[in-house]
């Protein structure tokens, strides 16, 4: 074959050489108006997905752990008194209030997921209600054990593990860019 390459016998089938897709453009373009790009919508804010993911990994574990201690710790006080007593009221509250706010969250972390309308509501009161019930529990706790070591560590680390994620959702899930994602 010889370069440069020489048109078929009888011509090219269009009329001209086949156009070389790699060959700078020679035709100068339009003058006038640029062309118009689409219009694209500006791209959801990634945070509800992270808090989703978040919000369904922490009430797993909340209710598979949490559940699991309570019982343990449950069964335990009754294999100890062996009767019902007034005294293990609170501690059955605390586990039935853990497991509801447990399996809320992963319904609420499903709807952020999915960028769902109502998941913004839900979302604001189960961290308001998780900050009331937080404080309300390390209240209980230092109002029910006595004074020592294994009373402040205990609500030093409760208050480590309950207050900042309802803080967080609450620091997100009110910026304007957040309800606005959340409303569409």
């Amino acid at each position: 074959m010889a370069y440069p390459p020489q048109p078929p016998p009888g011509g090219y089938p269009q009329g001209g050489p086949p156009l070389n897709p790699y060959a700078a453009p020679t035709a100068h373009p339009p003058q006038g108006q640029p062309p118009q790009l689409p219009h694209w919508p500006p791209p959801r804010p990634s945070s509800p997905r992270v808090f989703g993911v978040l919000s369904i990994v922490f009430g797993s574990l909340t209710a598979l752990f949490g559940g699991l201690i309570g019982a343990v710790g449950f069964y335990a006080t009754q294999i100890e008194r062996s009767s019902n007593k007034p005294e293990d009221i609170p501690l059955v509250l605390i586990f039935v209030t853990l497991a509801i706010s447990a399996v809320l969250l992963v319904v609420i972390g499903i709807g952020q997921l999915r960028y769902r309308r109502w998941a913004l509501g839900a979302t604001l009161g189960w961290a308001v209600a998780a900050l009331l019930l937080g404080v309300g529990q390390i209240a209980g706790f230092l109002a029910w054990v006595p004074d020592g070591e294994a009373r402040l560590g205990f609500t030093f680390t409760w208050a480590i593990f309950l207050l900042p994620y309802p803080v967080l959702l609450l620091v997100f899930f009110t910026r304007p860019a957040i309800k606005a994602a959340m409303r569409d």
